[in-house]
């Protein structure tokens, strides 16, 4: 096992009994942005170690401090920088060897994340839902009571001739359902992989964008 790989099941071992916990303590949905952030920064952390472990591979005449050394051997200086991209430190390469060790932590995560939701904290999804109705009840009192809102809607609301608008409770019902319909298991875990997937990509084009100038000058 190569030290890339050690700190990709060390981080994930880690960011995995802080979501364990925040689940055992109560609070899985309060402290979401906790994780959230957690995982940002671990895959950002593992990206730049594997892109600074993949420059230290390249021999140091090859990252600068030769070709800054015969700045009068104009050929010399194009044969070294063309060795350079030729060794695999040009944008391509490095967004490959980012994605790599990007999508193995991803992996461990989104894996352990569709058997936690499906098996340890199967009530996440209706905390969210629960969540977002809490704030919807607390924006209808914001805006002058349930009856008030409803005079202000009446015209958007469908309601049935010869039928009475729904009450709150009734009215509230009705949403979390609807919410529970379009948020279950297979479309939550679709948005996870699909936020994964995101977050590999933009955070391995920008790291792989700005190697060069960290790792050559530091070389």
């Amino acid at each position: 096992m190569n030290p890339i790989q050690r700190l990709i099941l060390i981080l994930a071992a880690v960011w995995i009994v802080v979501k364990l916990l925040l689940f055992y303590t109560g609070n899985s949905v309060a402290y979401t942005q906790i994780v959230v952030s957690l995982n940002i920064g671990f895959t950002i952390y593992i990206i730049y170690k594997s892109l600074k472990n993949h420059y230290s591979l390249i021999p140091i005449s090859t990252t600068g401090t030769a070709i800054e050394s015969n700045l009068e051997n104009k050929n010399t200086e194009n044969k070294h920088i063309n060795s350079l991209t030729g060794k695999g430190t040009d944008f391509l390469m490095d967004f490959k060897v980012s994605m790599k060790s990007a999508v193995q932590y991803s992996l461990i995560i989104f894996g352990f994340l569709a058997i936690y939701y499906m098996v340890i904290d199967t009530q996440y999804i209706e905390g969210l839902v629960d969540e977002r109705i809490e704030l919807i009840r607390e924006q209808i009192e914001d805006a002058g009571g349930y009856a008030a809102v409803m005079e202000e809607k009446k015209d958007q609301i469908n309601i049935p001739q010869g039928e009475e608008l729904p009450s709150e409770e009734k009215y509230l019902t009705e949403i979390r359902g609807n919410f529970m319909t379009m948020l279950n298991m297979k479309v939550f875990l679709s948005l996870i992989f699909t936020y994964f997937f995101l977050l590999n990509l933009s955070c391995s084009a920008v790291m792989s964008g700005i190697a060069q100038r960290i790792f050559i000058k530091s070389a």
